[in-house]
């Protein structure tokens, strides 16, 4: 027998240990789905002894929304790691950031409407300097501010 089958046996069991009908068993082990929580909600039944299905039922919630909190905990935590090793990930030379140099929002008219000759100017650096007078968007750090 499987983890599952062995589990569901013996949350139905554990059920009918305490004078609960083997349906509510098999209805509990429905809700509750994996075999860890059966385990659990079987261990449960045996040491607590609930005086009402309303108590069992309530104990059945109070495992699953452990399980999906565990579960979201989890995923959370596997998405920070991936985020964390991307951002750690080895970069070349040409890939490393400055991140002083504010000219990378700078967009001329030429990139913005796509003149083909004003581009190719600019790609060579032959732009007409508007690109140094940014306007609001050119911030100035103060460098005194230890970062």
């Amino acid at each position: 027998m499987d983890e599952y089958g062995q589990a569901l046996q013996d949350l139905v069991s554990a059920a009918q240990e305490i004078g609960y009908p083997k349906e509510f068993g098999l209805a509990l082990a429905q809700y509750v789905r994996g075999p860890k929580t059966m385990q659990r909600m079987a261990e449960y039944l045996r040491r607590c002894r609930p005086h009402s299905f309303e108590e069992a039922a309530d104990e059945a919630v109070t495992l699953v929304s452990e399980r999906s909190r565990w579960i979201e905990e989890e995923r959370s935590e596997e998405a920070q790691a991936a985020f964390t090793a991307f951002m750690n990930r080895p970069r070349a030379e040409d890939e490393v950031v400055d991140w002083t140099d504010d000219s990378w929002h700078e967009v001329t008219e030429a990139e913005f409407y796509g003149d083909p000759e004003e581009m190719d100017a600019f790609a060579q650096g032959e732009d007409d300097g508007a690109a140094e007078d940014a306007g609001p968007y050119n911030c100035d750090f103060d460098d005194s501010i230890p970062w």
